[in-house]
């Protein structure tokens, strides 16, 4: 398994945030994709595991998250299990205990799209969400790219249409994980394993962490 985040130049110190609490549980395994030399530079300099990454996923105020759903497709059909996290999702305590073997996907959950949230009562959150590299997943993450097409496409939307709404992945092993263990939408204490408090767009990300006394760095 691969634990992978993505990341440009206004996420740097965000990114050595992430990767001291990864660091302080012993986990070593992960890679943040520098998505230009600013990052990529300052990310060498402090000894955190990067590679630089010519995918072009944000574009002025745009994520282009169909690029980090292919790439992550990618992966998959080379034989790499995946385990997706965002950088400001903060691994309080070592989570990896919940992927067991079977487990196709385990994912955090949220609240949107409210379509999806209104039929099932929950929802997958594409911030932190491992993926297994097994036929189903590769399929999945396949029809998920296809969708959205003639829009802008929005990973999370398109992920959770496709999963929830056609009976053709009633075999996958999809285990998801509460906010008890995953916070998004409520604050998190000390039973949380990963915090990852929900925020405006185009924030200061430091000062916003900090605020949530989520930050390490000094």
């Amino acid at each position: 398994m691969k634990i992978i985040a993505f990341g440009d130049a206004r996420y740097k110190r965000i990114a050595h945030n992430w990767a001291i609490y990864l660091r302080n549980h012993g986990i070593n395994n992960y890679t943040i994709y520098s998505l230009d030399c600013e990052i990529h530079e300052y990310l060498i300099e402090n000894k955190i595991n990067t590679e630089l990454l010519d995918l072009n996923i944000f574009e002025g105020k745009t994520w282009k998250w169909r690029e980090r759903v292919k790439f992550v497709s990618a992966l998959l059909n080379s034989g790499t299990s995946v385990l997706h996290s965002d950088l400001d999702a903060i691994w309080l305590k070592n989570p990896l205990s919940f992927i067991e073997e079977d487990n196709d996907i385990v994912a955090s959950t949220g609240t949107y799209p409210k379509d999806i949230y209104k039929k099932i009562g929950f929802t997958v959150c594409m911030g932190w969400i491992y993926y297994k590299s097994s036929p189903i997943v590769k399929i999945l993450l396949e029809n998920t790219l296809n969708q959205g097409v003639n829009h802008n496409f929005d990973d999370q939307v398109e992920f959770n249409r496709e999963i929830f709404n056609n009976p053709k992945y009633s075999s996958l092993n999809l285990k998801t994980l509460d906010q008890s263990i995953i916070s998004r939408d409520q604050p998190h204490n000390e039973n949380t394993y990963v915090a990852h408090p929900l925020s405006e767009k185009h924030i200061d990300r430091e000062k916003f962490l900090k605020s949530k006394n989520l930050w390490t760095l000094q």
